[in-house]
């Protein structure tokens, strides 16, 4: 039997494609959305307990649909940031992944009290 070189050549590549594409999409090889959408700080209180104090920028500017779903995390909204379309509130820590996860929360920030 005799080998034709160039199908062996495609065969090749269109395996080590197929690799390359398995390899790219298996699971953990993403960034998390959170560490997308969210600060330094967030990653941290992610591992710990508690409640946290963010303010998440909005793409839709807090229609009540949306609002329902950041409330249906625990958020507690606690100030409506209408000129940059975010909310200020407190949820649980362990719900922070769910939150970046959302399709119309653009970031996340931690919100923190400054000094001068």
């Amino acid at each position: 039997m005799r080998w034709n070189f160039s199908l062996a050549i495609k065969i090749a590549g269109a395996v080590a494609a197929a690799a390359i594409l398995v390899t790219a999409l298996a699971p953990g090889s993403f960034a998390s959305n959170l560490a997308v959408k969210g600060d330094s700080f967030l990653s941290r209180a992610a591992a710990s307990s508690g409640r946290v104090h963010v303010i998440v920028a909005l793409s839709g500017g807090g229609s009540p649909a949306e609002i329902a779903q950041l409330q249906g995390l625990g958020g507690d909204i606690y100030r409506h940031l209408s000129i940059i379309r975010s909310v200020a509130l407190t949820l649980p820590s362990k719900n922070l992944d769910e939150l970046a996860d959302l399709s119309f929360v653009t970031h996340i920030s931690t919100d923190l009290d400054t000094q001068k």
